[in-house]
């Protein structure tokens, strides 16, 4: 006869804790492979051999790690200021492994997953919600107020790069064609990828949803800004390092910060591409026209996105490693 097997009350812990470690680390490799195969085709479609392996693309993969495990800790300083005084290193692991899965399909992996983590440093599904839109209010904010700078600075550079590109493409003498064919080409590109808006417009929703009833600390949210500020300012910095892998050119600090900054709005609300991915680029291209051309431009920005999708890889392995079942 077969035997029954019993799990005891004692032995279901450590068999949730497997569970959840053989979860994690399936999720983990397919996370792995998924950017693999963007950084393989973006390697393909424009080859950086050079200056991938150049020693100012090492300085800034370095940064961009730096960067990458810094920046939780908006997080960190949102939920504090919900009065909930959790664990910085806690806060960063969760925030590193689940920020990771919005690689997997679906596009709820990375919001769902911090969620659900959440419990483990004291926070309800409802707090750890509300906390999150804090932190995209705080860090869209950030980046505005960084992008406002670099407008105001450099607004003359910027004006006068749109009227050359405006003469020499003749829009001076058709403009109101040109203006009717982008209305239409938009309202055609909205209406086709039109279940995709709604999608990302309802995602957006339902985050800023919960924070109804919510009570934050001002202090804590303007240190929250503060702090995500300081790290659009090194986001920037790590474009200035490199450009130097491409081009002997040079970019004033503030504009490459604040053109960061800008593309990585346009980025956000680019719903119809994953990450912002190519959109967030090409936006950084031409941003940066008053000061470079448009193909070293989008070859700092592709540049920008290897070290960024190695400093994810490396930010995910250390919270899988660090983390409560490793």
């Amino acid at each position: 006869m077969n035997k029954i097997s019993i799990t005891t009350p004692a032995e279901l812990p450590a068999r949730r804790s497997l569970t959840r470690s053989i979860l994690t680390t399936l999720l983990t490799i397919i996370v792995v492979v998924t950017i693999a195969i963007t950084a393989w085709k973006l390697h393909q479609q424009h080859d950086l051999t050079a200056p991938l392996t150049s020693y100012s693309f090492l300085a800034a993969t370095i940064l961009a790690i730096l960067y990458r495990i810094a920046n939780p800790f908006g997080w960190n300083l949102a939920v504090r200021g919900m009065g909930h005084d959790v664990n910085a290193i806690e806060s960063t692991r969760i925030w590193l492994l689940a920020e990771s899965r919005r690689w997997l399909p679906g596009g709820i992996w990375g919001y769902t997953s911090r969620a659900v983590a959440s419990k483990e440093i004291g926070l309800t599904k409802t707090v750890a919600t509300a906390s999150m839109a804090i932190e995209l209010l705080a860090t869209i904010a950030a980046a505005a107020c960084v992008s406002a700078i670099g407008v105001a600075i450099y607004y003359r550079e910027l004006y006068s790069t749109v009227c050359e590109l405006g003469e020499s493409s003749g829009l001076n003498s058709s403009i109101a064609l040109w203006l009717a064919v982008a209305l239409i080409g938009s309202a055609a590109a909205t209406w086709l990828l039109r279940e995709k808006l709604k999608q990302k417009v309802s995602k957006t929703a339902q985050k800023f949803e919960s924070l109804r009833g919510v009570k934050i600390q001002t202090k804590w949210l303007m240190g929250s800004i503060g702090y995500l500020t300081l790290m659009a300012v090194l986001n920037g910095a790590i474009n200035s390092v490199l450009l130097n892998a491409v081009s002997s050119s040079s970019v004033p600090l503030v504009a490459m910060i604040a053109a960061t900054a800008t593309a990585w709005i346009i980025g956000f609300f680019a719903f119809f591409s994953p990450g912002g991915i190519l959109v967030r680029e090409a936006a950084l291209a031409a941003l940066l026209l008053p000061w470079l051309p448009y193909e070293v431009g989008f070859s700092v920005a592709i540049l920008s996105r290897f070290a960024q999708l190695i400093a994810e890889v490396t930010g995910m392995g250390v919270a899988v490693s660090t983390g409560p079942d490793a």
